[in-house]
């Protein structure tokens, strides 16, 4: 789609369940599971669809996935697919992740912004996935990510 001088892709980074109680709040499950059917572990699924706009000789991206590097625990948990290969995302597009020359992370929730970095294979060893990218986060975000309210702490990896 082009939008003035800008070329935007939608870009789908993976999926991932999570639960229909919580996603939905203080809808009935009997209401809004006519819609979305739960999984046996009560989660729906949920798609991470990221945002690349090109123009002005700028490549953006807005938002990261989840990324990978996840525990066994955590990828029972979210039943996550295809969220960890950001390279074979981008490729529809024509672009790689070298290409990208910023990453607007929304929000600091794990499905928007962890897939910024990536696990490199070495004991706690992470690299940037957008390594030519200048990476902007509102400060606001990045102070609550960093000392989150008890009711979204349980949303928050320990790196934040």
């Amino acid at each position: 789609m082009d939008c003035g001088d800008w070329k935007l892709n939608s870009i789908m980074a993976g999926t991932f369940g999570l639960d229909g109680g919580a996603m939905f709040g203080v809808v009935p499950k009997a209401l809004w599971a006519k819609s979305i059917l739960p999984d046996e572990a009560n989660r729906i699924p949920m798609a991470m669809r990221l945002l690349l706009a090109r123009g002005r000789g700028r490549t953006v991206l807005v938002d990261a996935g989840s990324g990978g590097g996840y525990d066994e625990k955590s990828d029972k948990i979210y039943a996550f697919e295809g969220h960890d290969d950001m390279r074979s995302s981008l490729a529809p597009a024509g672009v790689t992740p070298e290409d990208i020359t910023d990453v607007v992370i929304t929000h600091l929730h794990f499905d928007h912004g962890a897939g910024v970095a990536a696990p490199t294979g070495v004991a706690d060893g992470w690299r940037l996935v957008f390594p030519n990218a200048t990476h902007h986060v509102q400060r606001a975000q990045y102070r609550h990510a960093l000392e989150p309210n008890p009711r979204d702490r349980a949303t928050r990896t320990p790196a934040g």
